[in-house]
């Protein structure tokens, strides 16, 4: 998610209201949460899997991408189709080959 997507639009008359809703309820929607000063992602701090994996590092909520697609699936269930999902693995290729 861009960080246009997280801050509000300066061009757009948006209420106060909105704009704080915008940030928790798409984090909350991606399974993020803030204890303190720490972020987390499925209740695991983003500041310990950069410091034990390295950064840039990509990290992905299983769980949120199982709901997503029972929510897709359920929708489209009076048609037929298939849902696929792919996750792009070693994007950065630096890393990739051990480089660091």
């Amino acid at each position: 998610m861009g960080e246009s997507v997280l801050k509000p639009d300066p061009q757009k008359r948006e209420s106060v209201a909105v704009r704080s809703w915008i940030p928790s309820a798409l984090f909350a929607d991606a399974g993020l949460t803030r204890e303190s000063h720490s972020l987390l992602l499925g209740g695991v701090r983003l500041s310990e899997i950069a410091e034990k994996a390295g950064t840039p590092t990509f990290v992905y909520n299983a769980e949120v991408i199982r709901r997503q697609f029972r929510t897709l699936d359920t929708g489209l269930a009076g048609v037929k189709h298939r849902v696929c999902f792919a996750v792009k693995a070693n994007s950065n290729l630096a890393r990739a080959a051990g480089a660091t």
